[in-house]
C-alpha cells in the first residue's frame, strides 16, 4: 500500500495499482492477504484527520479495489463463515457517503461501484442525498445492483434482461411491460433459475460500473455518448413491396438455394418453394425466412433500444470507448474504406437495424445488398430503414447462396457473438467468389487484465469469446481467405479486409476454435461406440448390477434413453416434464438393443439433419442447438462406461471427451451437475491415478469397480 501511495501519477501509478491488486486479488479470487489490507482501504476512504487524509488522492483506486474484494471468491476454508471483510466494508458506509457528497467525477464513479456491493446498507444508501443527486443512469444502475431478487416483484421480474447499461435506459412503463411479458414467461423459467439470472445481471451491471470507474480514475471524465442515427424515426414506416410480393428479394431468386437439399428456390404464394425437396420458406415483413420457428431474441423492446443505448454501452465496456472518441461517423467511413467488392451481391451479415447497411447502400447501390440476420424483428426494422434492400433470415453457418456467388460480405461488430466463429468464416469463404472481399469490425480483448475482468462480468451472459488478430488470421486461412489490411484504430477496435484467394476450401473442422471437439461430433462418435458396445451384451448381462448404485445395466440403459428423449424434446422447442420411470429399466420395452436403436436413430437423425447453429432462448440467454447436445454427448460415454463395466467390458474415455466434459461441467454450480439427474459426488483420486481414472472419480465413478461387488 505504501509503495502505491509513493508511485506518483500517470503510468507509474497505474502499474503500482496493479501490483497492489495482485497481492490481494487474482482473477476474481481473494488471496490470503486480502483480509489484512481491507481495513486499511476502509480507513483511507473514511479518513477525516490530516494524517490519514494525505492519501485521499488515491481514493478512486481504493474504492475500486475494495469493490473487487467484495465481489471476489473467498478461500474455500472461509466459504461457510461470516465474511469479516464485508462487515469491515459496511462499517465505513457513512464515510463513503460523506466522500460522495464532495467527490469529483472519477471518485464518484468509483464510490458508486463500491456502494453497489453493500446490499446490507441498501436503505441508508438510497436515502442519502448525494446518492439521489447522481445522474439518472448511475442511480438506476446502483439501485438495481442493491435490489434483492424477489419472484413476487412483478415489475422487477419483467425487467430482468432489460437493465443494461442501466434500467433508466429502458424507458418503458409498467403497463407496456405487462403486455409484452419478459424472459421468465417466454422461456418458461422456473423460480429456482430466477436467482441465478438475477445475480448474473447484477454481475453485468457491476462490471459496467467497475470498468467505468477504472477508466475515469485513470484517464479522466467519461465522454458523451457518440452521436448516431436512431431508427425510431422509421419504425412505423410501411414496407415497400414489389407487385409480386417479394420486394427487393425478387431480383435474387435465381441465386437462392434451399438449405435443406441445396435445390433452387422459386416464388410461390407468399413463400419461396424448393421444387426438389418441397421445403417452403415464408416471405413476411419484407424478408424471406429460411430458419423458421421463433426468433431467439424476439424481445420487442430490443430493437427499440439497441442503437440508442445498448450498442454504445457495449462499445464502452467491451470496446474501451469510454472517451467517445470513436463515433458512428468513423465506423461508416471504415466500412466504405475497407470494402473492395468484386462483382455480384454484397451481403451484410448480422446488420441489426441496418446502420452499416444504409452506408453500404449509399456507396454501392441498394440493388446489390442482401442483409442476413437471425433476428426477425431486426430485419423488419431494417426493411424500413433501407427500403429496397433484400433481406434473408438465415444462419451464418448455412446461408442460402451457392458456392462462389457473393462479391463481398461485411460483418460489423458481430463475429464475436457466434459460438463457432471458425465455422462462420468457413461459410463466408464458401459463398465468396474468388477475389471477393470480407470486411470485419470487431473488438479484441483488452490488454489490461483488470479491464478484461470487468469485460468478463458481462461475458458471463452475453459475450461468447473475444479474439485477436492471430486467432482470426488462422481461421481466415483455413477458410480460404487472406488478410490484405488490418488496423487497430483505438480502444479495443479491430478492422480488417480479407480476400478469398484459395481453392478448394477445407471442410469444416471437427474441432472448434477453442480446441474442443464439437458436441455434435462427440454425439455421432459416441453413438458409434455405444451401439457397438451394447451389441456385445447377452440377455443375462442386462440384469447384472452396474456402477450406479441400485441399478442394473438395463436400468442404466433406460435412464440414458429417457435422458436422450428428454433432450430431443427440449431441442425441438418443447417443455417436457422430468418424469423418469422407477426403476428406469421399466421403460425398456422388449429387446434392449432394439429399443435403444430406435432412440439412437432419432438422435442421429436430429444431429445430421438439423441446422445446429440455429440460436434458441435458454435460461442462460441465447445459445445454439449444438450446445444443447453437450450433455447427451457426455452421457453416451459416462453411461456407456457404466454398462460396459457391468458386463466386464472396457470402454475407453478419450482425452477429448474428458476435456470437453470439464469445459461444460466446471463452470456450473454444484446443484446443476450433482444429484439423481446428474453425476454423483466427486470421489477421492487415488495416488498415481491416470487421467481416465481421475475423470471417472470426477463424475462419481470408481475406476476399480467390478460387477461382482
Amino acid at each position: 500500500m505504501e509503495a502505491f501511495h509513493r508511485s506518483g501519477t500517470g503510468e507509474a501509478r497505474r502499474e503500482a495499482f496493479r501490483t497492489l491488486v495482485a497481492t490481494v486479488w487474482q482473477e476474481g479470487a481473494r488471496t490470503d492477504e486480502a483480509g489484512t489490507l481491507a481495513p486499511t482501504l476502509v480507513r483511507a476512504l473514511t479518513a477525516e484527520d490530516a494524517e490519514d487524509a494525505a492519501d485521499t488522492g488515491f481514493n478512486g483506486h481504493h474504492a475500486i479495489l475494495l469493490g473487487l474484494l467484495l465481489e471476489a471468491k473467498r478461500p474455500e476454508a472461509e466459504a461457510d463463515t461470516a465474511d469479516p471483510l464485508a462487515a469491515a466494508a459496511l462499517a465505513g458506509l457513512d464515510g463513503y457517503l460523506a466522500k460522495l457528497a464532495a467527490a469529483d467525477e472519477p471518485l464518484t464513479y468509483a464510490l458508486v461501484y463500491l456502494l453497489g456491493h453493500l446490499a446490507a446498507g441498501r436503505e441508508r444508501i438510497l436515502a442519502d442525498a448525494a446518492v439521489q443527486a447522481l445522474e439518472e443512469d448511475d442511480l438506476s444502475r446502483l439501485t438495481r445492483c442493491l435490489a434483492p431478487c424477489d419472484p413476487n416483484d412483478e415489475i422487477g421480474v419483467l425487467r430482468l434482461g432489460r437493465c443494461f447499461p442501466s434500467p433508466a435506459a429502458w424507458t418503458v412503463d409498467d403497463d407496456e411491460l405487462r403486455e409484452i411479458g419478459g424472459w421468465v414467461r417466454w422461456a418458461n423459467l422456473t423460480d429456482d433459475v430466477l436467482p441465478v439470472l438475477w445475480q448474473g445481471e447484477t454481475n453485468t451491471l457491476l462490471g459496467y460500473s467497475g470498468a467505468k470507474a477504472l477508466w475515469s480514475v485513470e484517464h479522466g471524465p467519461i465522454g458523451e455518448t457518440p452521436e448516431h442515427v436512431v431508427a425510431h424515426d422509421v419504425v412505423d414506416a410501411p414496407i415497400t413491396a414489389d407487385p409480386d410480393g417479394f420486394g427487393a428479394l425478387g431480383r435474387y431468386l435465381p441465386m437462392l438455394r434451399c438449405t435443406a437439399c441445396h435445390g433452387p428456390l422459386a416464388g410461390g404464394q407468399d413463400a419461396l418453394d424448393c421444387g426438389q425437396c418441397g421445403a417452403s420458406y415464408p416471405v413476411k415483413d419484407g424478408f424471406v425466412d429460411i430458419i423458421g420457428g421463433e426468433d431467439a431474441i424476439e424481445d420487442p423492446l430490443m430493437a427499440r433500444f439497441h442503437e440508442k443505448w445498448l450498442r454504445p454501452a457495449f462499445m464502452r465496456l467491451i470496446g474501451g470507448n469510454w472517451a467517445g472518441e470513436i463515433t458512428f461517423a468513423d465506423e461508416n467511413r471504415w466500412v466504405t474504406e475497407f470494402m473492395t467488392p468484386a462483382d455480384g451481391p454484397i451481403v451484410d451479415l448480422g446488420p441489426g437495424a441496418g446502420i452499416t447497411t444504409k452506408t453500404i447502400s449509399e456507396k454501392y447501390g441498394v440493388e446489390r445488398l442482401i442483409a442476413v440476420d437471425t433476428s426477425a424483428s431486426m430485419l423488419a426494422r431494417l426493411s424500413r430503414r433501407v427500403p429496397g434492400a433484400a433481406s434473408v433470415r438465415a444462419n451464418a453457418v448455412d446461408m442460402p447462396f451457392p458456392d462462389g456467388t457473393v462479391g463481398a460480405l461485411n460483418s460489423w461488430n458481430m463475429l464475436h457473438y457466434f459460438e463457432d466463429k471458425a465455422a462462420v468464416l468457413h461459410e463466408i469463404g464458401r459463398i465468396l467468389q474468388p477475389g471477393g472481399s470480407f470486411t470485419l469490425m470487431d473488438l479484441v480483448p483488452d490488454p489490461d487484465h483488470l479491464a478484461r475482468y470487468f469485460q468478463g462480468r458481462m461475458g458471463e451472459t452475453v459475450v461468447r469469446k473475444l479474439f485477436g488478430p492471430t486467432e482470426i488470421g488462422e481461421w481466415l486461412g483455413k477458410a480460404g481467405m487472406t488478410i490484405e489490411d488490418i488496423s487497430l484504430p483505438g480502444g479495443n477496435f479491430m478492422i480488417l479486409r480479407a480476400v478469398r484467394t484459395q481453392e478448394p476450401l477445407p471442410e469444416p473442422p471437427a474441432v472448434a476454435e477453442d480446441g474442443l471437439v464439437r458436441p455434435e461430433v462427440l454425439v455421432l462418435r459416441g453413438l458409434d461406440v455405444f451401439n457397438a458396445m451394447v451389441r456385445q451384451l447377452g440377455d443375462e448381462d442386462w440384469r447384472r448390477p452396474s456402477p450406479c448404485t441400485g441399478w442394473t445395466a438395463r436400468d442404466v440403459l433406460g435412464h440414458l434413453g429417457h435422458c436422450m428423449e428428454f433432450s430431443l424434446q427440449l431441442l425441438h422447442g418443447e417443455q417436457p416434464a422430468w418424469e423418469p420411470p422407477v426403476p428406469p429399466g421399466a421403460m425398456v420395452e422388449g429387446d434392449p438393443v432394439a429399443w435403444w436403436d430406435g432412440i439412437a436413430t432419432r438422435l442421429r437423425g436430429f444431429v445430421e439433419e438439423t441446422n445446429l447453429a440455429r440460436e434458441v432462448a435458454t435460461d442462460k440467454g441465447t445459445s445454439n442447438l449444438a450446445a444443447g447436445l453437450s450433455f447427451p454427448a457426455i452421457d453416451l460415454y459416462v453411461h456407456g462406461w457404466d454398462i460396459a463395466k457391468s458386463a466386464g467390458l472396457d470402454l475407453e474415455i478419450p482425452a477429448d471427451v474428458i476435456a470437453f466434459t470439464h469445459s461444460v461441467v466446471d463452470p456450473l454450480p454444484y446443484e446443476r451437475v450433482r444429484g439423481p439427474r446428474h453425476f454423483g459426488d466427486e470421489l477421492p483420486v487415488p495416488e498415481g491415478a491416470t487421467e481416465a481414472e481421475k475423470f471417472l472419480a470426477f463424475v462419481g465413478r470408481d475406476a476399480a469397480w467390478r460387477a461382482q461387488q
